[in-house]
C-alpha cells in the first residue's frame, strides 16, 4: 500500500517524532512510527510506503514491508491515537458496491473491545464484492 501524505500530515508527524526518543527505523528509513508496543511497530515512510519493525522486545529483528492490512490498521490506530482524523483519508476508498463489515458495522473498531481495530475488515469498515464472495 502506498499513500501520499499531505504537508499538514507530514508536519504533524514530524512534531510527534521530535518529542520521542530517537527510533532507529524512523531515522534510517525517513519514517514516522504510527503504532508501537503490544506487537511490531508500524511506520509510514515520507515516500508513502509502510514498514513493520521490531516489537517492544525486539522479537522481529528485520524491518520489512507492511501488508496492506497492517498499513490500513496502523492508519486507523494513528488517526485516533494522534487525533489526526485526516489520516483516514489515506485509506482505500469504499467502492459503491462494498458491503458494510458485519463485525464492526462500519465503525472500524471491535465492538466488543473498542480499543482494538476490527480484525475482520482491518479497520476499513467494509468489504469489496470480491472479498464478500470469498468469505
Amino acid at each position: 500500500m502506498r499513500v501520499s501524505l499531505t504537508q499538514t500530515q507530514t508536519q504533524r508527524l514530524e512534531e510527534l517524532r521530535a518529542v520521542r526518543y530517537p527510533d532507529p527505523v524512523e531515522q534510517e528509513y525517513d519514517a514516522f512510527m504510527l503504532f508501537g508496543g503490544m506487537g511490531p511497530c508500524v511506520y509510514v515512510r515520507r515516500a508513502g510506503t509502510f514498514l513493520v519493525g521490531a516489537d517492544e522486545t525486539w522479537n522481529v529483528p528485520e524491518t520489512r514491508e507492511a501488508t496492506p492490512e497492517e498499513a490500513t490498521m496502523s492508519l486507523v490506530i494513528a488517526a485516533r491515537r494522534f487525533e489526526m482524523p485526516s489520516l483516514l483519508s489515506l485509506l482505500p476508498q469504499r467502492p459503491e458496491n462494498a458491503a458494510e463489515c458485519a463485525q464492526c458495522h462500519g465503525q472500524r473498531w471491535d465492538l466488543s473491545w473498542p480499543a482494538l481495530v476490527c480484525e475482520q475488515c482491518h479497520g476499513r469498515g467494509w468489504f469489496s464484492s470480491q472479498e464478500t464472495l470469498a468469505k
